[in-house]
């Protein structure tokens, strides 16, 4: 309420510029912890990954055996570890961010979709680098090992070719569904 006098220190007048301005920090927030998060979370893909091996031949690079395995390895690592990190992501902005709902679960999906892609750069950034340029250069049957990547993914910039680049949007998107409907039970008296 306001005074006769105009709004006092105690109940500031809420207007629109204020409250567009408050859902504007949230969602540049979500998408700034989507990109630290996704960042960190490119840094253990790329530690719990095992990179594929192969060879080179006539200036192509092969896999062998057992790079054919661990090459699948990337992908499902990048799937668990991004569905988790979204299921974070989702969790803490649903738990702590109570105002406008709609802007949590934009800023929350947009969030996850950054935070899939900052992932996958600083992952793919810190693997070992492209083995077919490698093999154009290296003489037949050069051990060479394969790069970290998504299966699928031809563009190296752009992870959304595979869909397991959107593991953290799913569990950001459940994680939020699954607080703002399950809510916080309190105890009745």
């Amino acid at each position: 309420m306001t005074s006769p006098e105009g709004p006092s220190e105690d109940h500031p007048q809420s207007d629109g510029r204020e409250s567009w301005r408050r859902r504007a920090l949230v969602l540049v927030g979500l998408l700034v912890v989507g990109a630290a998060s996704g960042a960190l979370l490119g840094v253990l893909w790329e530690l719990v990954w095992t990179p594929p091996t192969g060879a080179a031949w006539k200036g192509e690079f092969y896999l062998d055996r057992s790079g054919l395995t661990e090459e699948v390895d990337a992908t499902a690592w990048f799937t668990v570890i991004g569905l988790v990190g979204g299921l974070l992501l989702g969790g803490l902005a649903a738990r702590f961010v109570r105002s406008s709902p709609l802007v949590v679960l934009a800023g929350v999906l947009l969030g996850a979709l950054l935070q899939a892609w900052v992932m996958y750069l600083v992952g793919h950034l810190l693997g070992p680098p492209d083995p077919s340029a490698l093999a154009r250069t290296a003489g037949d049957w050069d051990p060479i090992v394969s790069d970290l990547r998504l299966a699928g993914v031809e563009h190296l910039w752009w992870p959304f070719a595979s869909t397991a680049a959107l593991a953290p949007a799913v569990g950001a998107m459940i994680s939020v569904i699954g607080i703002f409907l399950g809510g916080t039970r309190r105890p009745r008296a």
